[in-house]
């Protein structure tokens, strides 16, 4: 995949997170009230800022002037997040902690949607 085609994937990603986290905002200012905003938009908002995480450090990537080392450093860094997922333990939520059991979740889909975008 070159250069192009891996800023295309990414500004396509990004538009996606940022409508999903100003969904979420715009339920949080019109109905004022939290549980309704994360009741209806709160996992694709923390999917969509999670995302936008992962995305800053692809475009920092991708903004180099050396094509071909950017073109290296994203594909070492979709390498180490496929070795992160690999390497899970199979995860069992707690039922004490549902906040962390959901941004674990996230997170996850998050990384793998990232691996499966880029993939050539």
């Amino acid at each position: 995949m070159d250069l192009k085609e891996s800023l295309d994937i990414a500004e396509s990603l990004r538009r996606q997170a940022r409508k999903a986290v100003s969904k979420f905002q715009s339920e949080l200012d019109l109905k004022g009230g939290l549980v309704d905003a994360m009741r209806t938009y709160g996992e694709s908002a923390l999917y969509g800022r999670i995302m936008l995480e992962h995305l800053e450090l692809i475009f920092n990537m991708l903004e180099q002037e050396d094509t071909q080392q950017a073109e290296q450093d994203l594909a070492r860094y979709l390498s180490e997040r496929t070795e992160f997922l690999t390497g899970m333990k199979p995860w069992v939520p707690s039922s004490t902690d549902i906040m962390d059991n959901l941004l674990n979740m996230v997170n996850a889909t998050v990384i793998a949607d990232l691996i499966e975008a880029f993939k050539e």
